[in-house]
């Protein structure tokens, strides 16, 4: 991140409603429960001792299962089996991304490895990754709902916010210098992310 020399203070942040209806529904852990919920039911409806695949597709088929049970609006309206098992190799990729290029050859062993839990661990990897992205989709949903992107005045008082709430979590800055709102408006995404996993919300 930029910092300035400058010992000019950060611009004023007045009340912004829309500013403070996004950091309520940041901090909204009931709501980000749901997500972990739905997933500790699927978990529970899943059959304890899965099969040991014999091929990647079926290992795929236990993910899009698992599923099917536990993201959000999943029972409205059945996927297809291409489809599904599309998501299915979607959600491994991310639960394995440290694995690319390579994540489904990875995913595959763990779920050959019996002594590893097989197909459990597969599937535990694999709800992280659901509740993950769930939580930064409705993220990303509150960010462009309440957000101006051509409103630089805007993003830059949530700036200054998210400096004055991370103030014990960023790193300090040379001597000298000082982060200021103005210079990081374009960080402003990662500011939020560094905001949510620093309250534990993510």
């Amino acid at each position: 991140m930029k910092t300035s020399s400058s010992n000019n203070s950060a611009i004023p942040s007045p009340p912004d409603t829309r500013i403070q209806r996004l950091f309520e529904e940041l901090r909204h852990v009931e709501d980000r429960g749901d997500a972990a919920e739905r997933v500790e039911v699927a978990l529970r409806r899943l059959p304890i001792d899965m099969p040991v695949p014999a091929t990647r597709e079926q290992m795929l088929s236990q993910v899009a299962r698992f599923l099917a049970l536990a993201r959000p609006g999943s029972g409205s309206r059945p996927l297809n089996r291409s489809h599904a098992l599309d998501q299915a190799a979607a959600l491994i990729d991310a639960a394995y991304q440290d694995h690319r290029p390579h994540t489904l050859d990875a995913a595959f062993a763990d779920a050959m490895d019996e002594q590893r839990a097989g197909p459990r661990a597969v599937i535990d990897r694999v709800a992280a990754a659901v509740i993950q992205q769930v939580q930064a989709n409705r993220d990303r949903s509150a960010i462009d709902r309440l957000l101006d992107p051509l409103d630089w005045e805007q993003r830059c008082r949530l700036t200054t916010m998210l400096l004055r709430e991370l103030a014990a979590d960023l790193p300090a800055p040379p001597d000298g210098y000082r982060y200021r709102a103005e210079e990081l408006v374009d960080d402003l995404d990662e500011l939020i992310r560094l905001y949510i996993a620093s309250r534990g919300l993510g």
